[in-house]
């Protein structure tokens, strides 16, 4: 009962979401949809998983098959999505083109199945798929003994382009929406945050277990107990992770294009020193900054010019990025707020000073100060 847990347990993870997303595919966005096929790409991934370490012979080729497609297409797939959250960007050509490693030893691997008896596949089964000493490798295995090899190199090349790629668009998007939003956090900080690093261990860990191959497991329970539990952790993790997200780069486009709408070639003349001066007056006497949920677009419109300008504008005098100078704004808010009046909740110095989730607050509160609210009372 514990080892067909232990076997099962990331391919029920993925089949959960897979089945989520489906649920939704017809009124998702393209992201979520991109997340279905990554799930269900796993789903037969992990079922390959469990036809090789519950050694179920008779459909061993056909799994065998069915993994060397899906261990390398997740990654991929997985690329693809993070690419269409942080930069709206699909195209068919790339996805055929990064899938096509995929689809050849795929095809290869039926192949050469098919051209061999059932005794010599069990021979192959024995000798290099779960390493058994039973002597060298008879010549007519040379296709499938290829297929895996170059699959085995392939694979670890993949991780590693879809973890630094990703990793660098999830950096970029948030980069563009901290220097756009005041409250960034609402949007992308946290699920940004969270996928990448749930990302980046899988990637770790989907590393480690290729090093070691899956043979390394097949006898001890024990030891296989830790890759399952991870995976099965992190990919129910990722699934959640993509099905609450509602905000993209797509929503993102959208809030642009409704700040630059109203941008006028006179108001790219304006001086900074008198841009600074109007922003100043703003967070002052107009106290701009306690808006919840403030967007730089907000400001532009009052300021008469366009994100680009003010930005820089910002970025030469302070510093700093819109989001940094609107929360230390808020934060010294609050600091005020606590020193005058020593019996108000910390939850009305946080909705007093702007803020709409603690989490939120209390990080910045410590990020600014050097110690959070609770303390400073």
């Amino acid at each position: 009962m514990f080892a067909s847990l232990i076997v099962t347990a990331p391919m029920f993870a993925c089949l959960f979401w897979a089945v989520q997303f489906l649920m939704l595919y017809k009124s998702a966005s393209a992201d979520k949809r991109i997340m279905f096929w990554f799930m269900l790409t796993a789903t037969f991934l992990y079922f390959a998983h469990v036809c090789y370490f519950e050694r179920h012979y008779s459909v061993l080729s056909w799994s065998d098959s069915i993994y060397s497609f899906a261990n390398l297409a997740v990654y991929p797939l997985y690329f693809l999505y993070v690419q269409k959250v942080t930069r709206n960007v699909f195209s068919t050509t790339q996805t055929l083109l990064l899938l096509s490693p995929a689809f050849l030893v795929f095809a290869a691997n039926v192949a050469g199945y098919i051209s061999n008896t059932p005794a010599q596949r069990e021979f192959f089964f024995r000798t290099y798929l779960y390493r058994e000493s039973m002597g060298m490798m008879p010549e007519h295995w040379s296709l499938l003994n290829i297929t895996h090899t170059i699959a085995r190199f392939v694979f670890p090349v993949q991780v590693i382009f879809a973890m630094s790629y990703s990793v660098k668009m999830i950096k970029d998007f948030s980069k563009r929406i901290e220097a756009f939003y005041a409250d960034p956090d609402s949007r992308n900080l946290n699920f940004l945050s969270t996928l990448m690093w749930f990302m980046i261990a899988t990637s770790v860990c989907s590393l480690l277990c290729i090093y070691f191959g899956k043979s390394f497991f097949v006898s001890n329970n024990f030891l296989l107990a830790f890759p399952s539990a991870a995976f099965s952790v992190l990919l129910f993790l990722i699934g959640w992770d993509a099905y609450r997200r509602s905000f993209s780069e797509s929503v993102f486009a959208t809030d642009r294009e409704a700040a630059d709408s109203n941008v006028t070639e006179n108001n790219r003349t304006q001086f900074e020193d008198e841009l600074i001066e109007n922003f100043k007056i703003l967070l002052d006497k107009e106290k701009i900054h306690l808006k919840p949920d403030l967007k730089v677009s907000d400001l532009t419109n009052l300021l008469h010019t366009n994100r680009n300008y003010l930005n820089k504008a910002l970025a030469q005098h302070y510093n700093a990025s819109f989001a940094d100078i609107i929360n230390k704004a808020r934060i010294e808010h609050a600091r005020q707020l606590l020193d005058d009046h020593p019996d108000i909740s910390l939850y009305d110095v946080m909705l007093q000073s702007g803020y709409t989730t603690e989490s939120t607050f209390y990080r910045n509160y410590k990020k600014f100060l050097g110690k959070t609210p609770k303390a400073h009372r």
